[in-house]
C-alpha cells in the first residue's frame, strides 16, 4: 500500500498521535492526502480540524491543500464551511490563493454572487486580485448566463492590474458560445484580440477549439473551417475535441462526405478519435441510410480499441428499423450482450417501432414484454408506440386504458401522444371516443398543435362530418393559429369528397391572404373539384396556371385526374392525360384501370378489338401487366375517339 493510501485509510488523529513533531507530521499527512487519488471527505474534515487545533498554526498552504482537495471532490459547501471555520480561528491569514479557491467553489456551485462576496472580503483583507480569481468569476457569470456582466468584468480586468490571459479569453468564449446563436462576430473579435496581444494571451489549441465550437454551434461552418486551417498554419495541432466540433457540425448540417473525410484525416494524422466522435459519425451515417459504411466504422472502432457503447448500437438498430429490417435489428440484442453492452429502453423502443413499421404487431408487443422483463422502464416514446400498436390492432379499449393511465406512470399527456390516439380513433370510426380524447386533452392543459388540428380535420372528414371539420378549421382561423397549406389541403379534400365544390374553390382563393402558395396536392384537389362540377374550361386554365408555377403532379395525382375525367365522360381530355402519364412513365393505378375496363366492357366493338390483340389476355379480369395496360390504353384511345367522332 502506498504512503498516501495508508494515511487516507486511518483517522487523522491515529496517524498523528505517534512520536515526533506533531506539526511536522501533520504537514506530511496533508501533503500525502493532497497527492492521493482516493480522497475521503471524512478524513479531510478530521485533518482540517487537526490543523485548526495545532499551535502554532501550520502554514496557510496546508489549509489550501485540503480546500483544493475538497473542491476536487465537488464538495463545495464543505469547502466554504471550512473556510468560515478558518476565519473564526486566530492565527490564520488566508492568502490570495485561499480566496481564489473559495471563489472558484462558489462559481462552480452556481452561486457567483457569493463568490463576489468572498472577492470583496479578499480585497478588504488587502489581498490583491489576480487573473485566476477574475477568470473564476467570469466562468461563474457565464454559468448563470449573465454574459453581459461577464463581458463587463472582463473589460475591467486591465483597469485593476490583472490583464486577462488565454484561459480567461477561452472561458469567456465558451460562455458566449453557450448563451445562444448569433455570437460569431463577438467570438472572432476575441480571437483577434488574443492574437494581437500575444504573450500570455496567444491562442492555444484550447482557445481555437472553443472558437471553432462556437462558430459551429452558430451554424457558421465556413468560418469554422477557416479557423481550423488557420490554427494548422500557425503550427497549432488540432486535438480530438477540435475535430469533433467540426465533424459534429458537418453531420448535423447534412455534409456527411465532409464529416467522414475529416474523420479519416484525423486518424491519418494520428489523432485518436474518442467514443463520442465515433458515435457522431456512425449516427450520421445511419440516419442518411449508409448503414454498411456505419458497420465498417463500427468494426474499425473495435479494432482500434474503442468498444462500442449503447449509443453506438442504438444508432445502428435505429437505422436498420428505419430500413424496415426490424428482424435484423432484433438480432442486435444478443450481439450487444455478447459485447458486454446492455440494451436500454431506447434500444427496445427502436425495435418495437421497427416491427410496427412493417405491420408485425405481435413481434413489437413481444419486444415490449421482453423490455419490461429485463427491468427497463418504458419512456413516453415507448408508450406512444405501444398505444399506436394496440389502436392499429383494433384493441382500442386497451389502448385508451394505457393512454388514460399515463399520468399515473409519471408521463403527461403530450400533444404528440394525443395526436396518435386521435388519428387512430378517427381511422377506425370511433368518432365519439376521439372527441372525448380531445376534450380530455384540453382539460388537462395540453395545447393542441398543428398536427392535432390536422388529425381532427382529416378524421372528421373521413367520417362524413365535414361541417364539424369546417367549424374546427374556422376556429383555427379565428384564433390566429398559423395554418399551413397542408391544413387547407385536408379541408379542401374533405369538402371535395363531400361534393361541396364551391367551398373548395373559396378555400383555394383564400390561400394568398394567409401568405400561402398552393402545392401540387392543392391543385389536384381543385382540378378534380372543377371536373366534377362540370367546369372543364376552368380546369384547363388552372392546369396551365399550375404548370407555370412549376408544380409537378405525381403518378397518383394524374391518376385521380384521369379518373375524374372518365367519370365525367370527357374522353378527349382523358386521353390527353393518359398520354402525359405515358410520357412520364407513370403506371395506371387500379381504380383507373377498373374505370377503363368498365367503359370498354360496355361496348361490344371494344371487346372485339381487344380479342384481336395477340398480346392482350382473352379474359377481361386482369389488366395489370404493362403490355396489357398499354394495349388497353391504345384500344381506349382508338375506339373512344371513333365513338366521339360518330356522335359529332
Amino acid at each position: 500500500m502506498s504512503g498516501a493510501a495508508a494515511i487516507s485509510s486511518f483517522p487523522a488523529k491515529a496517524v498523528l498521535g505517534t512520536a515526533g513533531s506533531h506539526r511536522a507530521r501533520l504537514k506530511v499527512a496533508v501533503k500525502e492526502w493532497g497527492r492521493s487519488d482516493v480522497l475521503k471527505l471524512s478524513y479531510a474534515l478530521d485533518l482540517f480540524q487537526n490543523l485548526l487545533d495545532t499551535d502554532p498554526k501550520p502554514p496557510i498552504y496546508s489549509f489550501n491543500t485540503i480546500l483544493i482537495g475538497i473542491s476536487r471532490m465537488k464538495q463545495f459547501p464543505a469547502a466554504i464551511s471550512l473556510f468560515n471555520s478558518m476565519n473564526r480561528a486566530s492565527g490564520i491569514c488566508p492568502n490570495s490563493h485561499t480566496f481564489g479557491i473559495l471563489v472558484d467553489c462558489c462559481c462552480r456551485m452556481r452561486s457567483v454572487d457569493l463568490g463576489f462576496g468572498i472577492f470583496a472580503a479578499m480585497l478588504k483583507r488587502g489581498c490583491g486580485p489576480n487573473t485566476v480569481v477574475f477568470t473564476s468569476l467570469i466562468r461563474g457569470l457565464c454559468y448563470e448566463h449573465r454574459i453581459h456582466d461577464a463581458v463587463a468584468l472582463f473589460d475591467e480586468m486591465p483597469l485593476m492590474g490583472c490583464p486577462p490571459n488565454v484561459v480567461t479569453f477561452t472561458t469567456l468564449i465558451k460562455g458566449i458560445s453557450s448563451s445562444g446563436s448569433g455570437k460569431s462576430a463577438i467570438v472572432l473579435d476575441l480571437l483577434r484580440r488574443m492574437s494581437e496581444i500575444g504573450g500570455a494571451c496567444k491562442p492555444d489549441v484550447v482557445a481555437y477549439t472553443a472558437v471553432i465550437d462556437a462558430l459551429c454551434k452558430d451554424g457558421d461552418l465556413e468560418k469554422a473551417s477557416e479557423r481550423f486551417q488557420e490554427m494548422e498554419a500557425l503550427g497549432i495541432h488540432p486535438n480530438v475535441f477540435t475535430y469533433s466540433a467540426i465533424i459534429d457540425a458537418y453531420c448535423k448540417g447534412g455534409s456527411l462526405k465532409k464529416a467522414v473525410s475529416l474523420f479519416e484525416e484525423m486518424v491519418v494524422k494520428g489523432v485518436s478519435p474518442n467514443i463520442v466522435t465515433c458515435n457522431t459519425v456512425i449516427d450520421a451515417l445511419c440516419r442518411h441510410g449508409a448503414v454498411e459504411k456505419a458497420a465498417e466504422l463500427f468494426d474499425v472502432m473495435k479494432l482500434a480499441g474503442f468498444p462500442p457503447d449503447v449509443v453506438t448500437f442504438n444508432s445502428i438498430v435505429y437505422a436498420l428499423c428505419k430500413e424496415e429490417l426490424a428482424v435484423e435489428a432484433h438480432k442486435f440484442l444478443d450481439f450487444m450482450s455478447e459485447n458486454g453492452v446492455e440494451p436500454d429502453a431506447v434500444t427496445y423502443t427502436a425495435i418495437m417501432d421497427g416491427y410496427a413499421r412493417i405491420g408485425k404487431t405481435d413481434d413489437a408487443l413481444n419486444v415490449f414484454d421482453l423490455m419490461v422483463s429485463k427491468g427497463k422502464k418504458p419512456d413516453a416514446v415507448t408508450y406512444c408506440i405501444l398505444i399506436n400498436l394496440y389502436l392499429k390492432a383494433e384493441k382500442t379499449d386497451l389502448a385508451l386504458r394505457i393512454f388514460d393511465d399515463l399520468p399515473k406512470k409519471g408521463f403527461e399527456h403530450t400533444a404528440t401522444i394525443c395526436n396518435v390516439v386521435l388519428t387512430e380513433l378517427y381511422r377506425v370510426g370511433r368518432v365519439a371516443d376521439a372527441k372525448r380524447t380531445h376534450e380530455k386533452m384540453v382539460a388537462a392543459g395540453v395545447t393542441p398543435d398543428i398536427e392535432t388540428y390536422h388529425a381532427i380535420i382529416r378524421g372528421l372528414c373521413k367520417n362524413h362530418c365535414v361541417d364539424e371539420a369546417m367549424d374546427i378549421f374556422q376556429v383555427m382561423q379565428s384564433q390566429n393559429f398559423k395554418v399551413e397549406v397542408k391544413t387547407f389541403n385536408f379541408m379542401m379534400d374533405g369538402l371535395y369528397k363531400a361534393g361541396k365544390y364551391k367551398l373548395v374553390r373559396d378555400l383555394f382563393d383564400g390561400l394568398p391572404a394567409k401568405g400561402l402558395s398552393p402545392d401540387a396536392f392543392t391543385y389536384t384537389i381543385l382540378m378534380n373539384s372543377l371536373i366534377s362540377d362540370g367546369l372543364l374550361h376552368e380546369f384547363e386554365e388552372l392546369y396551365q396556371s399550375m404548370e407555370r408555377s412549376k408544380c409537378v403532379l405525381d403518378s397518383t395525382m394524374l391518376n385521380t385526374i384521369v379518373q375524374s375525367l372518365l367519370k365525367k365522360g370527357d374522353i378527349r381530355k382523358s386521353i390527353d392525360f393518359l398520354n402525359r402519364m405515358e410520357k412520364q412513365k407513370f403506371s395506371l393505378e387500379e381504380p383507373t384501370v377498373s374505370l377503363l375496363n368498365s367503359l370498354l366492357n360496355e361496348n361490344e366493338n371494344f371487346q372485339e378489338h381487344l380479342k384481336s390483340l395477340a398480346d392482350f389476355p382473352q379474359h377481361n379480369a386482369n389488366f395489370r401487366d404493362e403490355v396489357s395496360i398499354n394495349s388497353l390504353i391504345e384500344c381506349f384511345k382508338t375506339y373512344l375517339l371513333q365513338d366521339e367522332a360518330s356522335r359529332d
